[in-house]
Formats: structure tokens, sequence, C-alpha cells
């Protein structure tokens, strides 16, 4: 169907670095740095102080979706990769668990059917 779906959620932070989210689907989500639809959010001293941002991303078809997100520290806009993984904050959605090797798609992602609201994400710092 045409209808367009909101998905909405906290993102818990340590600090005030710009948090950069996108939400992606099994096509986007082989490129680690775009999405479907990007948002950054930058912290200001309530968000710290309450240790959570807030996001919401609009206008999306019924479908089958993720978010990752992470926290750009030195600003290059990209999310720094070491040997092991990621070397800057971030998270996904949903039950995402630790594992070795990058995430999978199916690992993070989730229907979208109506609003969404709760799609609460702890940065891994």
């Amino acid at each position: 169907s045409g209808d367009k779906h909101s998905v909405s959620g906290k993102i818990y932070i340590q600090n005030n670095k710009p948090v950069i989210i996108f939400i992606v689907d099994k096509k986007s989500v082989k490129n680690r740095n775009s999405g479907n639809k990007k948002l950054v959010v930058i912290p200001d001293s309530k968000d710290v102080k309450l240790g959570h941002i807030e996001y919401k991303f609009k206008g999306m078809k019924t479908g089958n979706y993720g978010i990752r997100c992470y926290q750009d520290i030195n600003g290059n806009n990209q999310l720094d990769m070491g040997l092991f993984g990621p070397k800057e904050p971030w998270g996904l959605s949903g039950k995402y668990k630790m594992k070795l090797g990058p995430p999978k798609f199916k690992d993070f992602s989730f229907p979208l059917s109506e609003n969404m609201t709760n799609m609460d994400i702890e940065l891994k710092y």
C-alpha cells in the first residue's frame, strides 16, 4: 500500500558528538555510510545530561528496515573501522547481540507497517 509510516525512538549517548542515524533496507544496508534516509542529531547539554537524543524517520513505506547509527567522534562523517570492528560508538535497532563479523540485516531488521515509537538504541562505546 502507499501508506507512509514513521519510526522514532531514543539513542543513548555519553557525550555531545554528532549522532549519524541511517534507516536501511535489504539493498541499502550494503553501504556502511548511507541508507534510505539519514539523520544527523547534534546533542545539546540537556541531551547529554539526560543521556539520550531523540530521532524520527518520517514518510517510510511499509517494509522491512533496520536502523544503524554511530557517533562521529572525530568529525570525518564516517564510521571509522579498526581491526576488530568500529572504533567509534555505534548501535543497531532491535535486539541485536554482539557477534563476531559484520552484522547481518536480519539480525537488526524489523517489519514496518504502522507508526513505530520506542525504537530505542544503546550505543556501544
